[in-house]
Protein backbone atom coordinates (compact mmCIF):
# COMPACT_ATOMS: atom_id res chain seq x y z
CA UNK A 1 0.00 0.00 0.00
CA UNK A 2 2.69 2.27 0.36
CA UNK A 3 4.09 2.04 -2.81
CA UNK A 4 0.27 3.22 -3.86
CA UNK A 5 0.12 5.91 -1.61
CA UNK A 6 3.32 7.42 -3.34
CA UNK A 7 2.37 7.05 -6.31
CA UNK A 8 -0.30 9.36 -5.54
CA UNK A 9 1.75 11.40 -3.95
CA UNK A 10 3.52 11.90 -7.25
CA UNK A 11 0.49 12.06 -8.70
CA UNK A 12 -0.36 15.17 -7.20
CA UNK A 13 2.96 16.47 -6.70
CA UNK A 14 3.33 16.49 -10.96
CA UNK A 15 -0.35 18.10 -11.23
CA UNK A 16 0.72 21.10 -8.54
CA UNK A 17 4.41 21.89 -10.10
CA UNK A 18 2.33 21.65 -13.93
CA UNK A 19 0.41 24.86 -13.00
CA UNK A 20 3.59 27.33 -12.30
CA UNK A 21 5.72 25.65 -14.94
CA UNK A 22 2.74 26.59 -17.54
CA UNK A 23 2.23 29.97 -16.25
CA UNK A 24 5.98 30.93 -16.28
CA UNK A 25 5.91 29.56 -19.79
CA UNK A 26 3.26 31.71 -20.84
CA UNK A 27 5.39 34.74 -18.98
CA UNK A 28 8.42 33.74 -20.73
CA UNK A 29 7.19 33.55 -24.38
CA UNK A 30 4.48 36.40 -23.42
CA UNK A 31 4.90 37.54 -27.57
CA UNK A 32 4.87 34.20 -28.69
CA UNK A 33 1.58 33.01 -26.80
CA UNK A 34 0.56 30.35 -29.53
CA UNK A 35 3.75 28.60 -29.29
CA UNK A 36 3.28 28.79 -25.19
CA UNK A 37 0.07 27.24 -25.64
CA UNK A 38 0.80 24.60 -27.98
CA UNK A 39 3.75 23.35 -25.65
CA UNK A 40 1.39 23.83 -22.64
CA UNK A 41 -1.10 21.64 -24.61
CA UNK A 42 1.64 19.23 -24.91
CA UNK A 43 2.29 19.20 -21.03
CA UNK A 44 -1.10 18.86 -20.50
CA UNK A 45 -1.31 15.92 -22.20
CA UNK A 46 2.52 14.12 -21.14
CA UNK A 47 0.38 14.59 -17.76
CA UNK A 48 -2.11 12.37 -19.03
CA UNK A 49 -0.12 10.18 -20.38
CA UNK A 50 1.99 9.69 -16.91
CA UNK A 51 -0.99 9.40 -15.06
CA UNK A 52 -2.69 6.79 -17.09
CA UNK A 53 0.49 4.59 -17.87
CA UNK A 54 1.54 5.19 -14.31
CA UNK A 55 -1.75 3.88 -12.96
CA UNK A 56 -1.94 1.17 -15.83
CA UNK A 57 -0.33 -1.67 -13.35
CA UNK A 58 -2.35 -1.57 -10.65
CA UNK A 59 -5.44 -3.95 -10.45
CA UNK A 60 -7.83 -1.97 -9.27
CA UNK A 61 -7.34 1.24 -11.38
CA UNK A 62 -10.98 1.22 -12.86
CA UNK A 63 -11.62 1.79 -8.66
CA UNK A 64 -9.83 5.12 -8.76
CA UNK A 65 -10.93 8.14 -9.35
CA UNK A 66 -7.91 9.63 -10.44
CA UNK A 67 -7.48 7.12 -13.10
CA UNK A 68 -11.11 8.30 -14.51
CA UNK A 69 -10.54 11.88 -13.93
CA UNK A 70 -7.03 11.08 -15.90
CA UNK A 71 -8.79 9.66 -18.79
CA UNK A 72 -10.90 12.65 -19.01
CA UNK A 73 -8.27 14.82 -18.85
CA UNK A 74 -6.65 13.05 -21.77
CA UNK A 75 -9.23 12.71 -24.26
CA UNK A 76 -11.89 14.79 -23.22
CA UNK A 77 -9.87 17.92 -22.60
CA UNK A 78 -5.92 18.03 -23.59
CA UNK A 79 -5.79 16.24 -26.73
CA UNK A 80 -8.93 18.05 -28.06
CA UNK A 81 -7.61 21.24 -26.96
CA UNK A 82 -4.01 20.80 -28.18
CA UNK A 83 -5.34 18.97 -32.02
CA UNK A 84 -7.62 22.26 -32.22
CA UNK A 85 -5.17 24.75 -31.35
CA UNK A 86 -2.45 23.10 -33.72
CA UNK A 87 -4.95 22.46 -36.53
CA UNK A 88 -6.13 26.00 -36.38
CA UNK A 89 -2.90 27.66 -35.40
CA UNK A 90 -3.34 30.69 -37.36
CA UNK A 91 -6.52 31.35 -35.93
CA UNK A 92 -7.11 33.42 -32.67
CA UNK A 93 -7.88 31.08 -29.36
CA UNK A 94 -11.88 32.69 -29.12
CA UNK A 95 -12.43 31.99 -32.73
CA UNK A 96 -12.09 28.36 -32.32
CA UNK A 97 -14.51 26.02 -31.56
CA UNK A 98 -14.09 22.52 -29.44
CA UNK A 99 -16.80 20.03 -28.96
CA UNK A 100 -19.19 23.11 -29.78
CA UNK A 101 -17.54 25.47 -27.05
CA UNK A 102 -15.29 28.87 -28.05
CA UNK A 103 -11.97 28.07 -26.84
CA UNK A 104 -12.06 30.37 -24.06
CA UNK A 105 -15.38 28.92 -22.65
CA UNK A 106 -13.76 25.20 -23.08
CA UNK A 107 -10.69 26.64 -21.31
CA UNK A 108 -12.69 27.82 -18.53
CA UNK A 109 -14.84 24.26 -18.46
CA UNK A 110 -10.87 22.40 -18.54
CA UNK A 111 -9.23 24.49 -15.51
CA UNK A 112 -12.77 23.60 -13.51
CA UNK A 113 -11.88 19.97 -15.16
CA UNK A 114 -8.28 20.07 -14.02
CA UNK A 115 -9.44 20.53 -10.15
CA UNK A 116 -11.51 18.08 -10.24
CA UNK A 117 -8.10 15.78 -11.29
CA UNK A 118 -6.29 17.34 -8.34
CA UNK A 119 -8.89 16.42 -6.10
CA UNK A 120 -9.33 13.04 -7.48
CA UNK A 121 -5.20 12.60 -6.45
CA UNK A 122 -5.82 13.88 -3.11
CA UNK A 123 -8.79 11.30 -2.88
CA UNK A 124 -7.20 8.89 -4.10
CA UNK A 125 -3.94 9.63 -1.63
CA UNK A 126 -6.28 9.46 1.51
CA UNK A 127 -7.59 6.60 0.62
CA UNK A 128 -4.18 4.79 0.14
CA UNK A 129 -3.31 5.93 3.49
CA UNK A 130 -6.30 5.10 5.27
CA UNK A 131 -6.18 1.64 3.83
CA UNK A 132 -2.35 1.48 4.56
CA UNK A 133 -3.51 1.99 8.47
CA UNK A 134 -6.21 -0.16 8.61
CA UNK A 135 -4.51 -3.07 7.71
Amino acid sequence: MAVLRNKFFKIFLVELVLVPVVITLFVTLSDQKKIAALIAGSLFVALGVFIISFLYSDKKRFKRITFWAALVHLFVISLPMLAMRAIHFEKDFSEIMIWGFSGPIFHSVSEKLYVVLMLASLIDLYLSCRDSTSH
